[in-house]
């Protein structure tokens, strides 16, 4: 049963006005200038938000969809309060995108202004200016690239000073346009990551977006007295929705996007939460195993006994009941003991950490939690403006990603695919009629192309894609995400597996290695040569493999189990085309890639003779 949510808005300038109204001289951002945290009041903000809205109403944009190429910094945040307030429509470009990545955004959102944080941005749209006829401006975070068009772009200064001219003249410029926002107008258009084929524009309103700050607020997560970390990318939507929240909340943020020196930033701010992809739990735990590896016999000792009481807490916890005194007691002192330096690598005063944007394995939840911290799972869309379920501090279960927000409904259709209700919904990918009559089901329910179920507690379990599903040549429907779970949960030795065997008669997988447990497992085992292209050639490791995957084939029918693999150096990245830049997996990239290699673990496959089965 879905509940009413009230957002008070008609529009996210008039939450940000609200904001800035209520609490002008609390801190709103934090940003770094070198090693030191500069902070900014919500009043400081909004004098340049306000300065830059009216140079964008100077330029025309009311109507037109400005975009934002840049990395995580209040400088995004108040550009896009500015696009905004303008009445302007804000699309996003991501920093790592490619060129024409980025080209395609700016032809297919019609963009009339682009704000970039770098020259070399701004040139881009510059040499390629004849394939954007929509483009009118481009707003520059710093310096010119040198020799362009003086009346093409602009320095963000520049921009405030001819806003800054239009409000001494016309001070209400700016407060008029935001009165005549209405909420079912169109805010952002996302492009979704392209996973299959090239980037949508999914369309999102300011009521979907306010609903989602609201709904969060609802679910009392988080609070004015918290302090958030943001690193990342405001270009996707699991990003925005924390920004819409903290903008809500009133929630002191710190925003940087140098994930180099996440953990020194990390414990320079003491965020209370933040939010991450998994990538950084796995990389942090992969940190925490090499380290521990190295550590006394005494150490390790009392490391597994710290985790085996952390476990036992975290079982109680996630079925709502309160662990014992006997329990609690030793806990408490393996926390001051053992775990306070793990957490104090997160800054010391973590609540609670938000994971999206793909799979997390339930047993690495299960093991930051048994060492005092809590990754709380959610999910979502773009289409559904990024939140959609979440786990709560209070009601939370590793393996699943937790209930639906208030005011969203999900239901599991007969074919298990997860359908979504609810104001956060998109009303339709850009230029693109076809795309959305088929995002919905007769009677309006999104359909998200993710398969899953609903458990006793009404919590969801994402147990993989549609899209991915393989078809064997035998006829059977098999969803690849349910052994790469189950192998990596179940393996130390694996860090990445994809399954392969669409249209074939058995399925076979390629696996990367998880280096410090494997590499210890070689040293145990007195293989001299640990370096990685040595263990993925060792018939030890191998056999290891091979132990593993056996394993939990052990538990899966016949036709859903991996009868070969192969292991391959590179770790999937985006660097690599392996992940989306919301680190979801390319599964046809990837596959394309190791194409030769593929076909290899088919080569000497025997194919029965049906000729003689037919009548002559």
């Amino acid at each position: 049963m879905s509940q009413d949510v009230t957002t008070n808005f008609h529009s996210i300038p008039a939450m940000w006005n609200h904001r800035v109204c209520s609490t002008p001289e609390s801190v709103a951002m934090l940003y770094r200038r070198g090693t030191e945290w500069v902070e900014m009041t919500w009043l400081q903000a909004d004098a340049q938000v306000q300065a830059m809205a009216a140079g964008l109403i100077s330029l025309g944009l009311m109507g037109k969809t400005a975009a934002i190429h840049g990395v995580t910094s209040p400088w995004w945040v108040m550009s896009d309060m500015a696009i905004l307030s303008a009445q302007g429509v804000t699309t996003t470009i991501y920093p790592s995108s490619t060129d024409e990545e980025s080209l395609h955004i700016l032809r297919d959102a019609e963009t009339a202004v682009l704000f970039c944080d770098s020259r070399d941005k701004a040139a881009l749209a510059f040499r390629h200016r004849e394939e954007l006829p929509h483009l009118q401006a481009v707003i520059v975070s710093g310096s010119k690239p040198h020799g362009e068009n003086q009346d093409f772009i602009f320095t963000v200064d520049e921009l405030q000073e001819i806003g800054n001219t239009l409000l001494s003249t016309s001070p209400d410029v700016v407060l008029e346009r935001v009165k005549a926002i209405t909420a079912d107008a169109l805010a952002t258009i996302v492009y979704t990551s392209g996973t299959q084929g090239e980037a949508k524009g999914v369309m999102l309103s300011h009521g979907a977006w306010l609903y989602e700050s609201a709904a969060i607020d609802q679910l009392g997560l988080i609070t004015p007295q918290d302090r958030q970390y943001l690193f990342l990318p405001l270009a996707h939507s699991f990003a925005r929705v924390m920004e819409m929240a903290f903008i809500r909340m009133g929630v002191p943020t710190a925003l940087d996007a140098d994930n180099d020196n996440l953990f020194e930033n990390l414990q320079a701010v003491k965020p209370t939460f933040f939010a991450s992809v998994p990538r950084l739990f796995e990389v942090a735990y992969a940190h925490f195993v090499s380290s521990s590896l190295s550590s006394s016999k005494l150490n390790r000792h009392l490391l597994h006994w710290g985790i085996d009481l952390g476990r036992r807490v975290s079982n109680h916890s996630q079925q709502g009941q309160e662990p014992s005194l006997g329990l609690r007691l030793p806990f408490a002192l393996a926390e001051k003991l053992i775990f306070k330096k793990i957490s104090d690598q997160f800054g010391g005063d973590l609540r609670f950490i938000i994971s999206g944007g793909a799979p997390l394995s339930a047993p690495l939840g299960q093991f930051f939690h048994a060492c005092g911290i809590l990754i709380l799972e959610g999910y979502g869309l773009t289409e559904t403006s990024a939140a959609t379920c979440v786990n709560r501090v209070d009601d939370f279960a590793f393996g699943t990603v937790g209930k639906p927000l208030p005011g969203t409904q999900i239901k599991i259709s007969t074919d298990n695919e997860i359908l979504i209700q609810g104001p956060g919904v998109t009303t339709g990918y850009h230029n693109l009629p076809e795309h959305t009559a088929k995002l919905f089901t007769e009677d309006g329910w999104l359909r998200t192309g993710d398969l899953g179920r609903l458990d006793a507690r009404g919590n969801l379990v994402v147990t993989g894609r549609i899209k991915d599903l393989i078809i064997t040549s035998g006829g059977k429907n098999i969803a690849p995400a349910h052994f790469e779970r189950m192998l990596t949960e179940h393996s130390p030795f694996v860090s990445s597996v994809l399954m392969y065997g669409d249209n074939r008669p058995f399925c076979v997988a390629l696996v990367v290695l998880c280096e410090p447990p494997t590499v210890r497992w070689a040293n145990e085992n007195k293989l001299t040569d640990t370096t990685t292209k040595a263990l993925m050639s060792s018939t030890e490791v191998v056999a290891l493999i091979q132990g593993e995957i056996d394993a939990v084939n052990a538990h899966l029918p016949s036709f859903e189990t991996v009868k070969r693999f192969i292991l391959i150096e590179d770790p999937f990245t985006s660097v690599s085309n392996g992940l989306t830049h919301s680190m979801k997996i390319k599964r046809q990239a990837i596959f394309e890639q190791h194409t030769d290699t593929l076909a290899e673990l088919y080569k000497d496959m025997k194919i029965p003779d049906f000729s003689q089965l037919l009548p002559i």
